[in-house]
């Protein structure tokens, strides 16, 4: 008897233990580990996505106030030497600030700088010549900031602050607006002095308040 019950439990235990091994999952249980595994694929894919959004707009900021820093430092390191600075004309849609720096030491000439802001290049640049007394020769233009979106009409790229008996020296203030196609950018405002100016330079004025310096300097190349 002891020996027919033993192997009559070990033929059960073989047989439980076959059963339980082919039972396998079912497919309500397959369904809700696939939703499972595609809920969190999607989890990590959205945020896969938005930190390359996140870096793509980083790196268009940067590029962006890059560019615009490289104008405001060409802009800090001539228009503080300028002896005049004339009032930004707008010719067309494009803006042009122009100034003179003094001349130096050793018999130097004085120098024009001309800066443009091109409204359909939607670029700034500057060029120079020497002030001879005759015809000059100017630089090719060299573009330091690519991008700049301001509406010539509403955002002007160049504001003149005349000297006056409170501030004694000419200013000029320069606002950009950078931006990619992304539309991702970056705007920087800047006052720069002119140190050799005064109430007494030949720019100040604008008795006829047309927003033009009665005298401008640095005409001798246009304003192409």
């Amino acid at each position: 008897m002891l020996v027919k019950l033993g192997r009559r439990d070990e033929r059960a235990g073989d047989a439980g233990l076959s059963e339980g091994a082919d039972s396998g999952y079912t497919l309500v249980e397959l369904i809700v580990s696939m939703s499972i595994l595609a809920f969190l694929i999607a989890i990590f894919m959205a945020a896969i996505t938005q930190e390359y959004k996140n870096t793509v707009r980083t790196q268009a900021v940067s590029t962006s106030a890059d560019e615009t820093l490289r104008t405001m430092n060409r802009l800090d390191h001539t228009i503080r030497y300028a002896g005049a600075v004339n009032r930004p004309v707008e010719v067309g849609t494009n803006w042009y600030l122009e100034y003179q720096t003094t001349a130096t030491l050793n018999g130097a000439q004085p120098v024009c700088t001309q800066w443009k802001f091109d409204s359909t290049a939607d670029t700034v640049a500057y060029r120079t010549w020497t002030v001879t007394g005759g015809a000059v020769t100017p630089t090719p233009f060299i573009t330091t900031s690519t991008h700049v979106v301001n509406n010539p009409a509403t955002q002007q790229p160049f504001t003149f602050l005349p000297a006056d008996p409170v501030y004694t020296k000419q200013r000029v203030v320069v606002w950009l607006i950078v931006q990619n196609s992304r539309g991702n950018g970056a705007q920087i405002q800047s006052t720069f002095t002119a140190l050799n100016t005064s109430t007494a330079t030949v720019t100040n004025p604008d008795l006829d308040s047309n927003g033009v310096s009665d005298t401008q300097v640095c005409q001798e190349a246009g304003r192409p």
